[in-house]
């Protein structure tokens, strides 16, 4: 078992329903630091309602969530310190791959000079050094949701939440993003980071559009 101080995120007993279907059954899940992981399950078997309720998108019904050791049922979504990749990426279409991702860290009022520094280690830990200044529409899908993951990338975030399947050329760029937040000063050769995957299990009811 991991040690409190090494999770990142703990869930306890969670439950969630919508209407008369139970999307989450006590639900216990802990995310140890640095740690990259997959929650594998059927469509309707709960897997979106997790991660939302991660990342206060969702209440749930009983049950806690801790990020860092700190329970969060309560505390809003933009501080919780979690960043959160939509399943069509959200991209803003009139902004270059440049001002996509340095958007969160314009809008916190961030230095210049920083935020400049964060997006060019980003661009270069995703493979989209030379394409800062394509719009959203010159790129591929995969360059794309590779934006998407670095967008929310920055060392103040606990945890990345992504509801959308990565494609075989984004995994490693995740993966460097996941050991980029952790260890922003590192070099790229040692950004490796262990990954697990958990199952969820199906329901007998279908899953409604909230999950």
């Amino acid at each position: 078992m991991p040690k409190a101080s090494d999770s990142e995120v703990k869930l306890q007993h969670i439950q969630k329903t919508f209407g008369g279907f139970k999307a989450s059954n006590d639900v216990n899940l802990t995310i140890e630091k640095g740690r990259i992981i997959g929650l594998l399950g059927p469509s309707g078997s709960g897997k979106t309602t997790i991660l939302r309720m991660i990342a206060g998108l969702e209440t749930p019904d009983s049950g806690d969530i801790y990020i860092v050791g700190q329970r969060v049922n309560d505390i809003e979504p933009g501080k919780r310190g979690i960043g959160f990749v939509f399943q069509n990426y959200a991209l803003f279409r009139y902004m270059t791959v440049r001002e996509n991702i340095a958007f969160g860290l314009t809008i916190q009022k961030t230095p210049r000079k920083k935020i400049k520094e964060r997006v060019d280690a980003l661009t270069e830990l995703v493979g989209l050094k030379d394409f800062g200044h394509r719009y959203p529409m010159q790129l591929s899908g995969g360059q794309r949701q590779r934006v998407a993951f670095a967008r929310p990338s920055r060392p103040s975030r606990s945890c990345c939440c992504s509801t959308s399947r990565s494609r075989p050329s984004t995994r490693k760029s995740a993966r460097n993003c996941a050991a980029g937040c952790a260890r922003p000063s590192t070099s790229s050769a040692s950004r490796a980071s262990s990954s697990r995957t958990t199952r969820t299990k199906p329901s007998r009811s279908r899953m409604t559009s909230s999950s």
